[in-house]
């Protein structure tokens, strides 16, 4: 990112992602920089991961299938164009500079309240299914 002010991707995230605790009640944020730097909100049927890797900000939704034996998940790009809430392009997701970043992340905690509710609805599964 380009040389502007220092930020904390996992206090960026955390600013823009607290719905997910305050509104759908998710444990969380759990930050890592394993492999690449990342947030993660664990919730009652549902997981959000926030990535940031190779100059993109991916967020990534997964639920687990009614037999509960696994989980599907799916990018949230793909997950908007499936549910015809957008064509994918609408999720921004460069993270080439700080500013790029900051609109990405805005830009998907908005997609992110939009689509939880289908995600979330009796076709979520099939929903993240037709995503992949």
């Amino acid at each position: 990112m380009g040389r502007g002010k220092r930020i904390s991707f996992a206090e960026e995230v955390s600013a823009r992602f607290e719905f997910l605790v305050q509104e759908f009640g998710a444990v969380g944020p759990v930050a890592s920089n394993w492999l690449a730097p990342s947030v993660e909100y664990d919730g009652s049927g549902f997981d959000y991961s926030i990535t940031l890797d190779e100059g993109n900000v991916i967020v990534s939704v997964s639920r687990p299938t009614p037999e509960n034996s696994s989980y599907v998940a799916a990018d949230l790009r793909e997950v908007v164009a499936a549910a015809g809430l957008a064509p994918r392009q609408a999720v921004q997701i460069s993270a080439r500079t700080t500013q790029a970043l900051l609109k990405s992340l805005d830009s998907q905690a908005h997609w992110v309240r939009i689509a939880h509710p289908l995600v979330m609805g009796e076709g979520g599964v099939d929903l993240l299914r037709r995503a992949r």
